[in-house]
């Protein structure tokens, strides 16, 4: 086993392999981007420790079991997707974190990255990288990304014939697959060529889409802001109300007098606009986590999270809760409210063993009247 650098440690190319998508959806978002710090949220630092966490089981130096409990099932899945895809006999282990660097048709480094795990076999390159996040991947991204890879490893190991690549969403199950063989690898280093030296273009267009959400400068480009502010400008009936409340219901009276086709029309800008909110809103909370004071007039408030318990819990001490097997999967299918109303609140505690009810802590973002 090999493992290189941390992925903490690895400056990232601004034309990385995972980026390509994105450069290749909207080019302008590499000059919108570059200037903006790199900043770490709470989805970084969980991506960065699942991706530590799988790397240590995949090389052999952790037991799956030792594993924080909270992370444990997300890791298993990328494991033992790894291990499905990567080939490896019993007693070898993948190369783990391995920095993959692409040159281009004159010999320059074009774009490099870092792999998660990677195995030679029998003339084959297979390489695995996982992504923890929640947010879908579109095709063409997940493919550029993995064909950089490949590209890649080709280049550095002139035995290897042919590779192939997936992506792996463990909490979706979403699986992006990419291969190539040596033949193809002129097509493929040309077309991220292509890729990179649109986005470099001085005047590289910008372009609205689903890739905006994984994009930096979300919110601050001028085409989010158009969309934005085309959205305020269309209601507004709402501009003089002081409450939310009264904002939101002064907005779906507007929205009512609006034909189906205008609202049809609409519906892009509206998809942008929502996801440079969502941004603004991600990075409020992310200022607050740090300093609860630093935004005036919002704070995070904690609260109870929604119950939850095992089914099969429940379904050990029918009998003692009185519930009948419908009622139990009228109940179980709902949440744990229901059966509380069903069987009282002092019958389910008294009979679950403690434990058995979980009610996570969540910490909701408001406006304060201040």
């Amino acid at each position: 086993m090999t493992t290189r650098e941390s992925r903490s440690q690895d400056p990232h190319h601004e034309c990385g392999p995972s980026s390509l998508g994105r450069r290749f959806r909207c080019p302008g978002s590499l000059r919108e981007e570059r200037w903006l710090p790199d900043t770490t949220g709470a989805a970084a630092v969980e991506g960065t420790r699942l991706h530590e966490y799988t790397a240590e089981v995949l090389g052999g130096n952790l037991r799956l079991d030792s594993v924080p409990e909270d992370d444990q099932h997300l890791v298993r899945l990328a494991v033992c997707f790894a291990q499905d895809q990567l080939h490896c006999d019993s007693g070898e282990y993948p190369t783990l974190e391995d920095r993959l660097s692409l040159a281009g048709s004159v010999g320059d480094v074009i774009t490099y990255g870092t792999a998660d795990a990677i195995h030679e076999k029998r003339g084959t390159v297979y390489i695995v990288d996982h992504k923890f996040g929640r947010k879908p991947l579109d095709e063409a991204s997940a493919t550029l990304q993995i064909s950089a890879y490949l590209a890649a490893a080709l280049q550095r190991s002139p035995d290897i014939g042919a590779g192939i690549g997936w992506l792996y969403q463990p909490r979706t199950g979403a699986t992006y697959r990419a291969a190539i063989d040596r033949a193809e690898l002129p097509a493929v280093i040309e077309r991220i060529q292509a890729v990179i030296s649109r986005a470099e273009d001085p005047d590289a267009p910008l372009v609205t889409g689903e890739h905006c959400q994984y994009c930096r400068a979300l919110g601050l480009c001028a085409e989010t802001q158009r969309a934005t502010q085309e959205i305020s400008e269309l209601v507004p009936a709402a501009i003089d109300e002081t409450t939310q409340r009264r904002q939101k219901s002064a907005i779906v009276e507007e929205i009512k007098s609006w034909p189906a086709a205008k609202i049809a029309g609409l519906m892009h800008t509206v998809e942008i606009a929502r996801m440079a909110v969502d941004a603004v809103r991600s990075r409020l909370r992310e200022c607050l986590d740090q300093d609860p004071e630093s935004v005036p007039g919002y704070r995070l408030r904690e609260s109870n999270g929604p119950r939850s318990a095992s089914p099969v819990d429940v379904w050990q001490h029918l009998e003692d809760l009185g519930l009948s097997t419908p009622e139990f999967l009228e109940c179980c299918s709902l949440s744990v409210a229901k059966v509380e109303k069903k069987t009282g609140a002092d019958v389910l505690a008294a009979t679950l063993s403690e434990g058995t009810i979980r009610q996570p802590k969540i910490r909701k973002l408001e406006r304060t009247r201040s």
